[in-house]
């Protein structure tokens, strides 16, 4: 019922669906404390954003915010989120907010799928990243792209001297 793409604006990383699944979990148990209005439910367990983005999915799937559609909307959240794919990436620097949202909206855009992002802060990598999904990987770090470089400088070294060691054999 609800698109993955719509449930990117509630989480975009594995960190946040656990996150939201909790909050989601937490409604499911509110629903039925008569003594909270459904608004003093929904701050109790939703960050504003979160809160804002649930009620316009409620309302451009029209559905009311009433108990019994309540648990419903929960759980299609909850179903949609868990059945996205999950693509890891590791970076060397720990990202703000704004640049997981930009990296999820660049997925989005040019592979045509939202993808809940599992992000690991290496700093060894010294910069780009390494991406995996569905068992594969790719390294597109710098500390990958110096090794390459530092391999080749080896080789071209090792070669220079073979060579110098043949030319002053033959003279021998």
């Amino acid at each position: 019922m609800f698109t993955q793409e719509e449930c990117r604006m509630l989480a975009t990383t594995v960190e946040q669906a656990k996150e939201l699944s909790q909050s989601l979990r937490e409604i499911d148990v509110l629903v039925f404390n008569t003594k909270q209005s459904l608004e003093e439910k929904l701050n109790t367990v939703f960050s504003p954003h979160q809160k804002t983005v649930f009620v316009k999915l409620a309302k451009r799937h029209n559905l009311s915010l009433k108990v019994n559609e309540l648990k419903t909307l929960s759980t299609i959240i909850q179903d949609t989120i868990h059945n996205m794919p999950r693509l890891g990436m590791t970076i060397a620097f720990d990202p703000t907010v704004e640049q997981v949202e930009n990296i999820a909206d660049w997925l989005f855009i040019n592979c045509k799928k939202a993808f809940l992002l599992d992000i690991t802060v290496n700093p060894h990598i010294i910069g780009g990243a390494i991406i995996g999904a569905n068992g594969k990987y790719q390294d597109y770090s710098l500390r990958k792209k110096l090794e390459i470089l530092q391999a080749s400088k080896f080789e071209i070294l090792n070669s220079k001297s073979e060579t110098n060691l043949n030319v002053q054999n033959s003279n021998v």
